[in-house]
């Protein structure tokens, strides 16, 4: 079975100006041939336990449950450095739906693992030094991929929020571990090419991290008035007198102040949040004296970094952390749909098999970046187009039942669906007779691979499949190429049908002066 792996790697607490300014050889290389971008957004507040659990569910605080690192839940105030962050989640988890598919998940030093198979929990981290904690992670991490082949696994380097809040978010400890991140990553991506047939690698932070040199203790000013619960450089407040707590928030410097009608505008309107919402001055922290911080709502806390290796799955992004669970289950679902294709083809002539499929799932999303393509539809439709290979002629129609079946299970929309199967059932109509771009590039894709070297590759793996000779898997090749060489709907799949067939032709020459 083929071995695919989504990891997401979480640098959590990270400045983007680190990583702008750091030289970092592997992660941006995989920078400029993906997906990079240092203006994707935390949400608010741009906290730890928030901020993971926007990872992974792919919702914000709002919809997620989470809405701050200390809370009010019925009365009873929540400190989820001491409590169970996942009884309190609102939202599935990534983890969850990993499973649902039948595929395994691994979390590392996370704070929200609901639903993962393998655990390594966090607690366990926070007790070691940040130079043990980094050391120890990087170590977890291979032995897992090795030992456990997951195809799910989300870790997060939080030393760097340990040192960015006790050293300053700039201070050159943190460059210096990004370097060695940056070459751990490099080793790691090794190890996966060797484990794995295939891995999405999606970079990013929780949140970013903002100087801080001065300490508010609003939970000690409020005191007779409200509940106070900061955590970091935002706080909720709780209290009965509102006029009051407002009159003295203003008169303590406070000009971002959230009422609880006016926190849908920040994504925060929940049961669970203050009446009051209050973000600090800059420079300003509200917990505890620290001399990096966040929470708050400047650039260097929201901003963050987002990278991804893999161009063909960074479409329809909205520009913020929820992106990384969005992207993850576009990759697990393909996984799924894989295996499902590789389990039923397994009996099919070998010309039609996994490795037929894989090929036009490339050469499909190449021209759909190019082209402009609904990418999730011209994917999925490329992967499932010969899940029915073996069930005869009208094999294009069975694939799509097949497909809607699949993907009705692992929760893609109903026009989404549609849409897949629509291109599927059209693979084998004639050229002009497709009815979007994304039947035409899988058109084309398809009929690449039947022209060709590897076209007459897959034809002696069917004639030979069916006890037939080399003769017929000549003659299929030349058959294809009069039937497709005049259908090619691109410049450049037409110039590329027309080289396949001309090396064809000089191979065929050759071969029969043999």
């Amino acid at each position: 079975m083929l071995k695919r792996l989504a990891l997401i790697v979480i640098i959590d607490g990270l400045n983007t100006k680190v990583f702008d300014e750091t030289n970092l050889q592997y992660m941006k290389k995989l920078a400029r041939d993906g997906f990079y971008s240092d203006k994707f957004l935390s949400i608010y507040p741009s906290l730890t336990f928030p901020a993971h659990t926007a990872i992974i569910t792919g919702a914000k605080a709002n919809r997620h449950g989470i809405v701050g690192n200390r809370f009010l839940e019925k009365g009873k105030i929540i400190d989820l450095d001491y409590y169970d962050a996942d009884s309190l989640l609102r939202a599935k988890t990534i983890y969850q739906f990993s499973s649902k598919l039948g595929l395994k998940s691994v979390a590392i030093n996370e704070p929200i693992i609901k639903g993962a198979d393998i655990v390594f929990e966090k607690r366990i981290f926070d007790e070691m030094s940040f130079d043990k904690r980094f050391e120890v992670l990087k170590e977890r991490l291979k032995d897992i991929i090795r030992e456990e082949t997951p195809h799910l696994l989300i870790i997060n380097f939080s030393n760097f929020d340990t040192i960015g809040e006790n050293f300053g978010p700039l201070n050159e400890k943190v460059f210096s571990h990004l370097e060695a991140l940056d070459s751990y990553l490099e080793e790691l991506g090794r190890l996966m090419k060797k484990v794995y047939d295939d891995y999405l690698l999606i970079i990013t932070s929780d949140h970013g991290m903002a100087e801080v040199n001065d300490f508010l203790d609003i939970k000690k000013e409020l005191e007779d008035i409200a509940i106070a619960l900061p955590s970091h450089r935002v706080a909720h407040i709780y209290t009965e007198d509102k006029e009051e707590v407002l009159r003295m928030l203003k008169e303590l410097g406070f000009s971002q102040i959230y009422e609880k009608g006016e926190l849908r505008r920040i994504d925060l309107d929940n049961p669970r949040s203050g009446d009051f919402v209050v973000f600090a001055p800059a420079g300003i922290e509200l917990e505890k004296r620290l001399k990096g911080s966040h929470g708050g709502t400047s650039e260097e806390e929201m901003r963050v970094i987002f990278l991804i290796n893999k161009r063909g799955l960074a479409y329809d992004l909205k520009g913020e952390i929820t992106d990384a669970f969005r992207i993850a289950r576009r990759y697990l679902i393909e996984t799924y749909a894989l295996e499902e294709v590789e389990k039923r083809t397994k009996d099919a002539d070998p010309g039609h098999r996994i490795d037929h499929t894989l090929r036009v799932l490339e050469k499909a999303t190449k021209l759909g970046l190019k082209y402009g393509a609904d990418l999730e539809v011209l994917r999925l439709a490329a992967i499932l187009h010969d899940i029915a290979r073996d069930y005869g002629e009208n094999h294009s129609r069975k694939s799509a039942e097949l497909a809607k079946n699949i993907l009705k299970f692992a929760e893609i929309e109903d026009d989404k669906i549609s849409k897949v199967a629509k291109v599927i059932e059209e693979h084998h109509n004639e050229p002009d007779k497709l009815s979007c771009l994304e039947s035409k590039i899988l058109w084309d894709a398809d009929k690449l691979d039947c022209l060709g070297l590897i076209g007459f590759v897959r034809a002696l793996l069917e004639s030979g499949f069916y006890g037939k000779d080399i003769n017929d898997a000549i003659q299929h090749v030349l058959r294809d190429t009069e039937l497709f060489l005049g259908g090619f709907h691109f410049d450049d799949t037409k110039t590329e049908a027309k080289r396949k067939t001309s090396e064809f032709k000089k191979f065929l020459s050759k071969l029969l002066l043999e």
